[in-house]
């Protein structure tokens, strides 16, 4: 192989990641605050009173959403475009456990992350994504990810589920509709191991909004 060979093989294997990551976003959100709660228990144990930061109520594991992302999209023409999304949870301070001396603890957590595709018949994605039950519910949140938001006063159970199947609609004068099959793959909610959960549907979640 000659220079001038040489010297484009290794101009393309630079530029080539620079073109593929061109439409990407970078984006993320920090969020700390420091809250003061009472919780009334039939047990000492169950009870707290205090102040925490980030901490919301005690046994809730419940955090502040922060993360960190790159998402983007790929015109392939036909008014069709290829989507993509990678997001960690990053938390801020100690979210998830008792141990004041814990800087080890709370690592990466993932969050939606998929591969999809976007058109005018609506978007389709797959992987690790919110149940549409959630996607519909949270426009309606006015305290999200914060101490008094709905998981955390109310128990509302709001997931994200691995192995995501969803299509979404396009807006029709504003109604949409969601549906998202669960394959099992073994798994469960409680998260112990179950083989015969192993249908392509093992769970679902619809939504119209």
């Amino acid at each position: 192989m000659n220079k001038k060979l040489v010297s484009l093989a290794v101009a393309a294997a630079v530029t080539a990641p620079e073109a593929a990551l061109a439409a990407a976003i970078l984006y993320g959100k920090a969020h700390v605050s420091t809250d003061w709660f009472e919780i009334k228990g039939s047990s000492p144990r169950e009870e707290y009173k205090g102040w925490t930061l980030n901490k919301g109520q005690v046994g809730k594991d419940h955090d502040r959403e922060n993360r960190l992302g790159v998402k983007g999209s790929e015109d392939l023409s036909g008014g069709l475009k290829a989507i993509y999304q990678v997001e960690f949870g990053i938390p801020l301070a100690n979210e998830s456990d008792h141990d004041i001396d814990s800087d080890e603890q709370g690592g990466l957590k993932m969050r939606n992350s998929f591969a999809g595709l976007e058109g005018d018949f609506g978007t389709f994605l797959v992987s690790r994504h919110d149940t549409p039950l959630k996607i519909s519910t949270c426009k309606l949140e006015m305290f999200d990810d914060t101490m008094a938001d709905y998981a955390g006063t109310l128990g509302f159970d709001d997931i994200r589920t691995d192995n995501t199947i969803a299509y979404i609609t396009p807006s029709f004068n504003g109604f949409q509709f969601a549906a998202a099959p669960i394959p099992g793959s073994a798994s469960t909610l409680d998260r112990n191991e179950n083989r015969n959960s192993d249908s392509l549907a093992e769970g679902y979640s619809l939504a119209a909004t």
